[in-house]
């Protein structure tokens, strides 16, 4: 008896060592935003699937009792990552509602540009929250010049998660040209080997 009691506590030990090793998941990070508000951004363009122009309205977004703009931005951005949307390095969101002027929803795709309030940082992605609750992502172009072009399904409140605008330059520059004074620079040639005058 003391041999089977022995084998049974064996096997027991050695099926209980997998048990950590198959509960453990990838363990990431939870998603922080530093600087969440409340946009306006100014409607520009706005047209349906079959071109006629869409009258639309933007506003502060309204949030559900116990709902705060950054827990909206911090599920938006969760959503975002759950999905796959490229929403890493994302230090803003900008959140606001979305609608047609007569309150009714598109019976088809409305593709609309946006001058953004703070031109600052690239849009990484654009979150809308659907009708049932949940978070979806919407097709986008950030045009780069301060505008966004969003396709929307369904108008609602809107999250534009933002990036940290690069530092580096747009256009390539030449090491072996001088900077020029009124760009801030020395006026001096830089060192093509340290970039330093």
């Amino acid at each position: 008896m003391k041999k089977l009691v022995s084998v049974l506590l064996i096997v027991m030990m050695v099926l209980a060592l997998s048990v950590p090793a198959l509960a453990a998941d990838k363990i990431s990070p939870e998603p922080e935003i530093s600087d969440v508000t409340v946009a306006k951004p100014e409607v520009g363009d706005a047209m349906d699937a079959s071109g006629e122009k869409v009258e639309l309205e933007v506003s502060a977004p309204e949030l559900a009792a116990g709902e705060t703009l950054e827990s909206v931005a911090e599920d938006a951005l969760k959503a975002a990552e759950d999905a796959g949307v490229a929403a890493e390095d994302v230090t803003a969101a900008e959140v606001f509602d979305i609608a047609m002027s007569d309150g009714s929803q598109p019976t088809s795709a409305v593709t609309v540009t946006l001058v953004r309030e703070k031109s600052s940082g690239k849009v990484a992605a654009v979150m809308y929250q659907a009708e049932d609750g949940t978070w979806d992502s919407a097709k986008f172009t950030d045009n780069g010049d301060g505008t966004v072009t969003i396709t929307f399904e369904h108008f609602c409140t809107v999250v534009l998660l933002v990036k940290e605008a690069s530092q580096a330059p747009d256009v390539p520059v030449d090491p072996d040209e001088p900077a020029k004074p009124d760009e801030g620079g020395s006026g001096k040639p830089t060192s093509p080997q340290t970039g330093y005058d």
